[in-house]
């Protein structure tokens, strides 16, 4: 594990990723070790993606998945009695 964690600040500092971009560095090098495509709204954080070679989903397909997916039931919003 540390090795690992070593492993990760060295490749973000030398991708040139600092302060609250590292988080976005760490989602993205989770996602590249698992082998899967990161789906994000946020440009800034697909920039780092991107740096840290993870792939990330164009987000137009994922709002409309978000607008086609059904609305909670009434049962599940009631408060619990």
């Amino acid at each position: 594990m540390a090795s690992r964690l070593g492993a990760f600040h060295r490749e973000s500092a030398d991708r040139g990723v600092t302060g609250g971009a590292a988080y976005d560095a760490l989602v993205a090098s989770a996602a590249r070790e698992h082998g899967v495509a990161l789906a994000t709204r946020d440009a800034r954080a697909r920039s780092i993606y991107e740096a840290m070679g993870s792939p990330s989903n164009n987000s137009d397909r994922v709002s409309a998945a978000a607008r086609t997916r059904p609305a909670p039931s009434a049962a599940m919003s009631r408060e619990p009695r």
